[in-house]
């Protein structure tokens, strides 16, 4: 999460903006540490997201986003 703060400051976005996510999960066990987590770095309303479980991989958490830069 905090990688991803660094390419919108990078970008020139502000901090938090319209924006959409799509997040993997590997294990739904996680799932409720994850969205503490998650939560943790917005504030309400939080940004669209559409979260699925996953075992692929060994994908412990994967994250994609689509920002909007303001310009």
């Amino acid at each position: 999460m905090a990688g991803k703060q660094e390419i919108r400051t990078t970008a020139g976005a502000p901090p938090i903006g319209a924006y959409s996510q799509g997040l993997v999960v590997g294990d739904k066990e996680d799932f409720a540490a994850f969205n503490e987590v998650y939560q943790s770095y917005f504030t309400r309303p939080y940004p669209v997201r559409t979260t699925v479980g996953s075992d692929l991989m060994d994908i412990l958490v994967e994250i994609d986003f689509v920002a909007y830069a303001g310009r």
